[in-house]
């Protein structure tokens, strides 16, 4: 379960690139002009895995776990190429458990389990094609942690509730590909990162449907 921070750097460079992809997206969006121009509302859910890593001060891996992450959202398409999308997710299976002998504590019980609800708003620069979109993802999010967390040794024993000592906010990029099936109904498939504490990493992976309203 302990580790040495081998994948921060590694999750740094997805971020970055991440990052790249998004300007890239908005700077193209800007320069291509179509016909008709798309506006009007949208809805969509996305089903996701998103992963978490926590590290200590000497950067030993803590957590590394994932978890299912259930997103709705909706927005406003302004144009062909812009949109505003507000959206509200729970990951929830963000658990593990260790149990064992230490030379310094002797027997020794771990275990968390954490809930994260989280909102975001984000403003989406849009590549369109044919059928298919490409687009980038900038905006905000507020987290709220919930669980349990415990340890127990042979000298004490802790246990508290996540969401009373961990929150957290920031900024949020998120990349990804739209197909449309021409009837309102697209597929939607993204990557989205977080930008956490230094302590900390999280990403995800959202597949899903939205509905547009117009056209």
């Amino acid at each position: 379960m302990i580790s040495e921070h081998e994948e921060g750097e590694s999750i740094m460079l997805k971020g970055n690139r991440i990052y790249v992809i998004v300007l890239t997206c908005f700077l193209l969006a800007t320069s291509v002009v179509q016909a008709q121009e798309e506006t009007g509302g949208f809805v969509g859910l996305t089903y996701g895995i998103l992963s978490l890593e926590a590290y200590d001060d000497l950067d030993f891996e803590l957590i590394s776990e994932s978890g299912d992450q259930l997103r709705l959202f909706g927005g406003y398409r302004v144009n062909d190429h812009f949109a505003l999308e507000a959206g509200w997710s729970d990951t929830s299976g963000i658990d593990d458990s260790f149990s064992g002998f230490l030379p310094c504590c002797g027997d020794v019980t771990e275990s968390f389990d954490v809930d994260i609800e989280t909102l975001t708003l984000r403003a989406v620069g849009i590549i369109p094609f044919d059928r298919i979109s490409l687009f980038g993802a900038l905006g905000y999010y507020d987290a709220s942690f919930s669980g349990r967390y415990s340890y127990t040794d042979n000298f004490e024993s802790i246990s508290f509730n996540v969401g009373d000592f961990y929150d957290d906010s920031g900024a949020v990029v998120a990349a990804g590909i739209e197909f449309d099936f021409e009837n309102g109904l697209r597929l939607r498939g993204e990557a989205e990162w977080f930008d956490t504490p230094s302590d900390v990493d999280a990403y995800a992976i959202n597949v899903g449907l939205l509905y547009y309203f117009g056209r």
